[in-house]
């Protein structure tokens, strides 16, 4: 797992843990997480493939982190259905 997604795994942990320390509300995060890949994306590449992650980790259910899947990769993927 790539060090961003080992430490926005920890944010969201610390998150979930000090609101029930504090008695307040529940408060969770959802995070998402994009990497560089050595294909050079551009930053709003980047930005839309942790975007993407972070809706993910929404719709899986929310308090998650999830690590994007780079475009490139997804366009190779549609390409081969």
């Amino acid at each position: 797992m790539p060090s961003a997604a080992v430490a926005a795994e920890r944010v969201r942990q610390i998150v979930e843990r000090q609101t029930v320390e504090a008695g307040l509300p529940d408060c969770t995060t959802s995070i998402g997480c994009a990497c560089i890949d050595g294909s050079g994306p551009t930053v709003e590449a980047l930005l839309a493939d942790a975007d993407a992650a972070l809706y993910t980790a929404k719709h899986e259910g929310r308090n998650a982190v999830r690590l994007a899947q780079p475009q490139a990769k997804r366009a190779s993927a549609s390409a081969r259905r």
